[in-house]
């Protein structure tokens, strides 16, 4: 085995998912590749026939995930078991 790939949503479920691969991949000397799919958001208005959208809204949800996934990273590299 050479990469084990690991979704993830950050939830106590996933971690432990985390936990459980790290294990696999250092017995068996395989990579992990850490995923977490970032659902587009829409946040459209709607003004008249048109909408308008706000970019900002979707920024912050990919950065709030960047810190989610940076913490995620930290937290398994710092709990070796």
């Amino acid at each position: 085995m050479k990469k084990v790939l690991v979704p993830t949503d950050f939830t106590a479920f996933a971690q432990n998912a985390l936990l459980v691969a790290a294990q696999i991949a250092r017995k068996s000397g395989a990579e992990i590749i850490l995923l977490h799919a970032n659902e587009r958001v829409s946040a459209a208005l709607p003004v008249s026939e048109y909408y308008y959208y706000d970019k900002s809204v979707e920024d912050e949800f990919t950065a709030s995930a960047i810190e989610k996934m940076e913490e995620t990273i930290r937290n398994a590299t710092n709990n070796p078991q």
